[in-house]
């Protein structure tokens, strides 16, 4: 069995890079002119005479001791904007409005579930969403009557609880995170000192309609976490009648049942990556190749209005406008540090391992975080994977200095190229023994098991999968026996 490392596979982490803006200070110059010629003077100012310099210039001119910005002016020692012909902030600056204040400031983005809003009571121009501090701070909220109305699955109206004081859709809270309280707030705890549970248990059964398992004819949710920032948060999301590998979509409705997947799963796999591109034939069929960054070309999604804009095995995800490849339902798994040896993986296909969803790098520590479960495997093996429902997938190297060989199981198409074959972008994904290079060529992988490599990368040994007129190069770094197959000189 190849056992992985959960700390040490693919952990993306974001970088958040922090520009350090510097303020800029209008003031005039002191212009000295040479001998018997005055200065011109700063601006604002008045030149000078002789010897002497010009003056420096007064500056902006104040309102009131502050500085009006375009589209303001000054009324009574106050900066002030107007609405009326027209909005004076939105004609000097596209992206400024004139607020209620009369003050020039930035637009708000396009109103979105629980997005930040600034007016309280302010609706969409949909009409679905107001600007309410339901929450605590000012965000859109989706009004509704029953939950029925509500459109993420993971939300629950709260109109009916509340007797109409909030008639919006709300998180869907459930395991510790939706426990009973007393009037002051504090946890209610049964005979065996435990919180009482409102809405199933962690990782359980749990109440998709009032957000209460009481009373509740069928229990239609699954209560996973969610990356809350600082800790995982339980919520109820809504499950389906799909299968272990059956088709998904990304849009698909909350009271779909044909359209979600089950208990136990979620709607994953075929992720798209930004890779580089000269052409769109090196892009997958739901991404073009238009994205352009430092010099370099780059696959995007394609924009898109319907499903047959997208082409066959993609669909144009209702709500974004954009392709994506059609999903497929995989075992969801708890990959914190309560989840165990495997994250709770059914193993029924091959040893399992339970990859890290989330890409807070503070989620490794959690006791519980979100994970998918994928097939553990030898690169060196044909056949080594079987995806769920019989899906096609290879297997793809992830070894570590202790176990070189060890691999992961990720999705692929029918057919395969074989080493020396074209892979990547719209081409077959690589022969199980393979891999792709950033050249879109296949290459044989190749044992060095006496771990014994020349100065230039060469393993001085014969080995089982290159030929005789081929080398098995180092190409993994801190991989002491796997490389590539290439052809000598």
């Amino acid at each position: 069995m190849l056992r992985l490392n959960s700390r040490g596979i693919g952990m993306l982490m974001a970088v958040g890079l922090i520009a350090a803006g510097s303020s800029l200070v209008a003031c005039g110059s002191e212009d000295n002119g040479p001998k018997n010629e005055g200065g011109t003077g700063g601006a604002g100012g008045i030149g000078g005479t002789d010897n002497e310099g010009g003056s420096g210039g007064t500056g902006p001119e104040l309102c009131g001791g502050a500085i009006c910005v375009d589209g303001e002016s000054c009324v009574k020692a106050r900066c002030e904007c107007t609405t009326l012909p027209e909005d004076s902030c939105t004609a000097a600056n596209p992206d400024k409005v004139c607020n209620p204040n009369k003050i020039c400031v930035d637009k708000d983005p396009e109103p979105a579930e629980f997005r930040e809003c600034r007016n309280l009571g302010e609706v969409s121009e949909d009409g679905q969403l107001t600007c309410s501090n339901a929450l605590g701070g000012r965000s859109w909220l989706r009004s509704c009557e029953t939950t029925s109305d509500c459109a993420i699955d993971f939300t629950v109206c709260m109109n009916e609880r509340s007797e109409g004081e909030v008639p919006f859709c709300m998180y869907n809270y459930c395991g510790t995170d939706n426990i009973e309280r007393n009037d002051q707030g504090q946890p209610i705890l049964d005979g065996e000192g435990e919180p009482i549970l409102l809405n199933g248990e962690a990782w359980g059964a749990c109440d998709t309609v009032t957000g209460l398992t009481e009373g509740a004819e069928e229990l239609t949710g699954s209560c996973i976490p969610l990356d809350g920032g600082s800790r995982a948060v339980f919520l109820c999301v809504n499950t389906g009648d799909l299968g272990p590998g059956e088709t998904c979509r990304l849009d698909a409705g909350k009271d779909d049942p044909e359209g979600l997947c089950g208990a136990g799963l979620r709607c994953g796999g075929n992720n798209l990556q930004r890779t580089l591109c000269q052409t769109d034939e090196n892009c997958p069929t739901a991404m073009a190749c238009t994205l352009e960054s430092g010099g370099r070309k780059y696959c995007d999604f394609r924009e898109c209005e319907q499903d047959a804009d997208c082409g066959s095995g993609n669909y144009c995800h209702e709500e974004a406008k954009f392709c994506l490849q059609l999903n497929y339902c995989q075992e969801r798994c708890n990959a914190g540090t309560d989840g165990g040896e495997n994250g709770g993986c059914s193993q029924e296909e091959s040893e399992q391992f339970c990859a890290m969803s989330f890409s807070n790098p503070a989620a490794l520590e959690w006791p519980d975080a979100q994970g998918v479960c994928m097939g553990e495997c030898d690169v060196l093996d044909e056949g080594a994977c079987t995806g769920p429902g019989g899906r096609p997938q290879r297997c793809a190297p992830a070894g570590t200095f202790f176990e070189p060989t060890a691999g992961l199981c990720v999705d692929a198409t029918e057919e395969r190229s074989p080493p020396g074959g074209p892979c990547g972008g719209r081409n077959p994904a690589c022969a199980d023994g393979s891999a792709c290079t950033t050249q879109g060529t296949c290459v044989a992988l190749c044992d060095c098991s006496s771990r014994s490599w020349s100065v230039d990368g060469v393993c001085q040994q014969t080995t089982e999968q290159c030929s005789a007129s081929e080398s098995c190069v180092s190409a993994f770094e801190g991989n002491p026996r796997l490389g590539i197959c290439i052809t000598r000189d």
